[in-house]
């Protein structure tokens, strides 16, 4: 994942020689920048092009920090990153059960990357059992009824596998990008 996160710092030498104004010169720290990047290429460590005849896959997960969101799909046996998302709780958030945390962390999961998943089978791995639940009570009120009703438009299973292999997604609702600005709950968002 690191090698994801940071390419632009690594590519910023390389970078700079295409400024406009910018003296050409190849030195070494502008090698050693070119070398980790081929080696991070070569490794696999980027981000997977999505593969339309793959299936997709995804990892949620809710702490009181915020929400983590990790799309895959298998490419020749292998599982492979498509994207990475997280975002910061609103206070409201932050007080949720584990079971709406987590349901919360699955609507906005699959809201954040509909662009992948619409219209498509895909399978929604979390770490909450009782979120299996929710897709097939009939007697939903309030909050996991207006999250059902978001998911409906969607096709796919759930699957629970216990937290300690879901670190990717766990580690995103762990450590979130800090709120743009305040955060108010508003009644659409609950």
């Amino acid at each position: 994942m690191s090698g994801t996160i940071s390419w632009c710092s690594r590519a910023h030498p390389l970078n700079q020689l295409l400024r406009d104004g910018q003296a050409w010169r190849w030195g070494a720290e502008e090698e050693a920048a070119r070398k980790d990047l081929l080696a991070a290429v070569k490794s696999g460590t980027l981000l997977q092009i999505p593969v339309r005849s793959a299936p997709f896959t995804l990892y949620t997960d809710w702490s009181r920090s915020g929400l983590g969101a990790v799309l895959c799909q298998k490419i020749k046996g292998e599982e492979r990153v498509v994207a990475y998302a997280s975002k910061s709780c609103s206070v409201t958030e932050a007080n949720y059960s584990s079971y709406e945390g987590e349901g919360l962390a699955a609507v906005w999961g699959v809201t954040h990357f509909r662009v992948y998943l619409q219209g498509r089978h895909f399978t929604l791995v979390t770490d909450n059992q009782p979120l299996l639940w929710l897709m097939k009570n009939q007697m939903l009120t309030g909050r996991n009824a207006w999250w059902a009703m978001r998911l409906q438009e969607y096709e796919f299973d759930i699957q629970h596998r216990p937290g300690k292999t879901l670190q990717h997604a766990d580690g995103l609702s762990r450590s979130p990008p800090p709120p743009k600005e305040p955060q108010m709950a508003a009644a659409a968002d609950q």
